[in-house]
């Protein structure tokens, strides 16, 4: 028997807060505590899905948002190439590649590559408009392999039904360019 002739691959996703990190060679801890999500109105909510699978290969699976909110969330991957220059202190929780709450690239096709036994990560935004209802909701982010659902993971987002009024105070942000021509 052949590597290419696994019969069962094991897939999994978690929901994870948007302040975890997840590197491929961790296995992400899922706390229910920091899933309790709400937003106001005029507000976007955040999480992230983990997400690995066990092939000998690696696979190009679509990714679908099922949910009553699927016009607000907008999903992309959060890849990390070269974690460091080099030089490094020691205040990096890793100085490998991976996939770390860094950068966000949108999905092509809507699709992800499922590497063996690595952990990846997609990034969930939620944007609540006053177009929505207050209330809870469920998202449900899926992969898909030849039309059947191999595994999936739920989050809960509670709506609040009110939005912030707009504050007085002024916002600046000043760059001090003779302080960066003394640095460097």
């Amino acid at each position: 028997m052949s590597i290419f002739d696994q019969k069962v691959i094991k897939y999994e996703m978690k929901p994870l807060s948007s302040l975890e990190k997840v590197f491929p060679d961790e296995t992400p801890v899922y706390r229910m505590e920091c899933q309790m999500l709400s937003g106001l109105w005029g507000e976007t909510v955040s999480f992230q899905v983990a997400y690995t699978g066990d092939f000998v290969m690696r696979e190009r699976l679509d990714v679908r948002v099922v949910s009553e909110l699927a016009e607000h969330v907008h999903v992309r991957m959060v890849p990390v190439g070269r974690a460091t220059n080099g030089i490094v202190d020691d205040n990096y929780l890793k100085t490998t590649s991976g996939l770390y709450p860094d950068l966000l690239k949108d999905l092509k096709d809507g699709k992800v590559i499922v590497y063996s036994r690595q952990w990846r990560s997609l990034w969930v935004d939620v944007d609540i408009t006053n177009e929505i209802p207050a209330g809870e909701y469920e998202i449900e982010l899926q992969l898909i392999k030849e039309g059947e659902v191999v595994c999936s993971a739920k989050q809960k987002v509670t709506v609040i039904g009110t939005e912030l009024p707009k504050l007085d105070i002024m916002h600046t942000e000043w760059m001090h360019a003779d302080c960066l021509a003394d640095y460097y």
